[in-house]
């Protein structure tokens, strides 16, 4: 009768290859995990964008989308009233989103707190007796540790949001 079964050596050959097989696959890994939460954070925050322009024009009245402490904290977006760019205690959230990864969503000065759009779908600044000036702004979402992808989102002064992938990382340095 023929014994069934590994022998010691074949075991631990086995395991040795299995080992070197982990430590190749671990840093991909570690890779494709990392690009893949720049993507779904930057899908969701144009998402966010998009639902708060449509929210504008839905409801015919100012809606803002704000940071919470900074963009890749959270937002909210809300029926801004009082045209501030805060929320204040009466003014109904709409929608709120949060990450907790270490993806960076980094704005420029003109969308470093908030966008906040007309019933019209136009972006427009915070003023109390007026409109407000054009708001238009870029954002860059990225990864410190990846040097891509980089995405880039565009607030044009109509309002729209495009995104595109870009070279450059801010996130690095």
């Amino acid at each position: 009768m023929k014994p069934h079964g590994f022998t010691l050596p074949e075991l631990l050959i086995t395991l040795l290859i299995f080992a070197i097989l982990i430590n190749i696959a671990i840093p991909s890994y570690k890779d494709l995990r990392q690009r893949d939460q720049v993507r779904t954070t930057t899908l969701d925050f144009y998402q966010a964008i998009q639902l708060t322009r449509s929210y504008a024009v839905s409801r015919n009245s100012r809606v803002t989308i704000a940071h919470t402490s900074d963009w890749q904290n959270g937002w909210e977006i809300f029926a801004d009233s009082n045209n501030n760019g805060v929320r204040d205690e009466d003014e109904e959230v709409l929608l709120t989103g949060q990450h907790s990864n270490q993806v960076q969503i980094i704005a420029n000065r003109y969308v470093s707190n908030y966008i906040s759009f007309l019933g019209s779908g136009r972006s427009y600044q915070r003023s109390a007796n007026s409109p407000g000036a054009i708001q238009m702004g870029t954002f860059h979402i990225c990864h410190p540790e990846q040097h891509q992808p980089v995405f880039q989102l565009r607030l044009s002064r109509g309002g729209r949001v495009s995104m595109t992938r870009v070279d450059e990382n801010p996130c690095k340095g």
